[in-house]
């Protein structure tokens, strides 16, 4: 992050820093820039930065923050997950069948009438009606994703569809 930095330490041995943007720290009005402090939760600092700063040092902690994301991800732990999760999937996904299916059930049923009141349920109840994770439930429900098929007869109860309501909209 670009900007003055200054410290002092106080009686409780933390540290204040204070950040200003260059455009607030080499304006005569620096002094007069409103500054947010922010103390952190794993140390004794505090960071006091200008308002104008604030998205340089927000953007830098997303950034670190997308580091350690990555690395978890990659864990021998959370691979094991994702296998797991695979393996369950590619079971059920073998195990059904299309036939079984009602016929009234269709790609462009699923999308005229269910998924439209998909927007009605919450993401966590349509991810649990369908055993999918969250991210997954959110992009079914906002329209970005479709829902293998196998999936359809449980969102269509969901909302309240079955055969005595599947007839013309």
């Amino acid at each position: 992050m670009s900007g003055n930095v200054s410290g002092q330490c106080t009686a409780k041995q933390s540290i204040a820093i204070s950040r200003h943007h260059d455009s607030c720290a080499a304006s005569r009005f620096a002094s007069a820039c409103p500054l947010v402090t922010e103390f952190s939760p794993f140390s004794t600092i505090a960071i006091r930065y200008c308002i104008h700063s604030g998205v340089d040092y927000s953007r830098e902690q997303l950034v670190e923050l997308a580091k350690v994301g990555r690395v978890a991800a990659q864990t021998p732990e959370a691979q094991a997950r994702r296998a797991k999760t695979k393996r369950r999937h590619d079971i059920v996904r073998k195990a059904w069948s299309p036939p079984s299916q009602p016929d009234w059930l269709t790609a462009e049923f699923y999308m005229q009438r269910i998924q439209p009141k998909l927007a009605e349920i919450t993401v966590r109840a349509l991810a649990s009606a369908i055993d999918v994770s969250l991210p997954y439930a959110t992009d079914i429900r906002a329209g970005r994703r479709r829902p293998h098929p196998r999936h359809w007869q449980a969102l269509a109860n969901l909302v309240g569809i079955s055969a005595d309501t599947s007839g013309p909209a």
